[in-house]
């Protein structure tokens, strides 16, 4: 059985464990010690021991070493079975899970590692996942009765390539995009000189160096948007770089259709009728909640009457405004409402689309 049909899971390790990682070769000592050991782990305020397994079957424990009390860095090291230590495909998914806890599940900011002769086989692994060497550490670790060198390796939290936010630019705003290597999941509109208050945008925001000293976005026109756009499509996860270029490419009116893969499994069944029959809605075009309603319900204008205010709470709720383009319906009389980005920025994205040369 290939390494790629094997399902891999993480999650911190049980006192229940003992007999399996012993079993294992994954920690050593007799059952009462290495429970005790596990116990230790537990009650620790600073260290974190995952147990990874595969297929059910344990394969690696991971200790997370957690360097400060807010959790914003931590160190990690792994313990393998045998088996595994040449199974590249393995060992990347392994190390995908880790940083996901690590980031995600967490929510660090930095996590590191270091590389000894006895584990460099990591080493091809931590650069193509982004990681970069911070230094090399004189006489660091002693193996095989030798003092030897070691490589730390760190990755930043807006260098993750399983899931980043980019910021897009645009005439009257910032559009902060959120994605992975295979969806977006999320995109959220910000005014030039809004105060970014998610913690998670605000870091990746800072570190791109977009923020003030009070934690508010640059006014707009101010050289710090001006990036080397490839080299950011080059640190973000795949699928957030075609959106991130994609998106430039609308805002400029270049493109009119966006073909991004959006991960919008979270929703309800109503909620992705009506987000699929907008995504029909051409480019320039609009159409009432009522049309939505009709369409969806194949043509009974009774039922989408009833149904009106229902696909206006969807289009509300739509996570990812602008590539499902919820700004594309109105009011019956043509008013704009019911735009989580604020009816402001529907007015521009209308405008937009509706003239042939770019808006200023």
């Amino acid at each position: 059985m290939s390494s790629d049909s094997l399902s891999i899971d993480i999650r911190l390790i049980r006192i229940g464990d003992a007999h399996v990682v012993r079993r294992e070769g994954l920690m050593c000592g007799s059952i009462s010690e290495v429970e005790s050991d596990i116990r230790a782990f537990i009650a620790s305020k600073h260290e974190r021991v995952l147990l990874v397994r595969s297929s059910e079957k344990p394969i690696a424990l991971v200790k997370l070493f957690v360097r400060d009390r807010h959790n914003y860095s931590a160190s990690f090291e792994y313990i393998l079975v045998n088996e595994i230590v040449n199974d590249t495909d393995l060992l990347t998914r392994i190390m995908d899970e880790v940083l996901h806890y690590c980031f995600i599940d967490v929510g660090l900011h930095k996590v590191s590692t270091l590389l000894t002769p006895k584990n460099i086989f990591w080493e091809p692994l931590l650069v193509s996942a982004n990681f970069s060497q911070e230094a090399i550490l004189k006489d660091e670790v002693k193996e095989n009765d030798r003092f030897v060198d070691a490589g730390l390796f760190s990755l930043l939290s807006p260098n993750y390539l399983g899931r980043n936010v980019c910021f897009v630019p645009f005439q009257r705003g910032i559009l902060a995009v959120y994605g992975s290597q295979e969806f977006v999941t999320k995109t959220t509109f910000y005014h030039y000189g809004d105060k970014v208050e998610d913690e998670y945008t605000r870091a990746i925001a800072d570190y791109k160096e977009l923020l003030d000293e009070s934690g508010c976005f640059f006014p707009r026109g101010s050289e710090v948007y001006g990036i080397d756009h490839q080299s950011e499509i080059d640190n973000l996860p795949k699928e957030l770089g075609v959106a991130y270029t994609q998106l430039r490419e609308y805002f400029s009116k270049h493109i009119e259709r966006f073909d991004v893969k959006v991960d919008i499994s979270k929703s309800t069944e109503f909620q992705r009728l009506v987000w699929n029959e907008i995504k029909s809605i051409p480019y320039g075009a609009t159409r009432s909640y009522e049309d939505i309603a009709l369409s969806i319900m194949n043509g009974d204008r009774n039922i989408a009457k009833k149904l009106t205010r229902a696909v206006g709470s969807a289009c509300s709720e739509n996570p990812i405004p602008v590539i499902i383009p919820c700004h594309r319906v109105i009011g019956k009389d043509g008013k704009l409402v019911g735009f989580s980005g604020g009816v402001d920025f529907k007015d521009f994205l209308l405008q937009l689309e509706a003239f042939p040369m770019t808006i200023l």
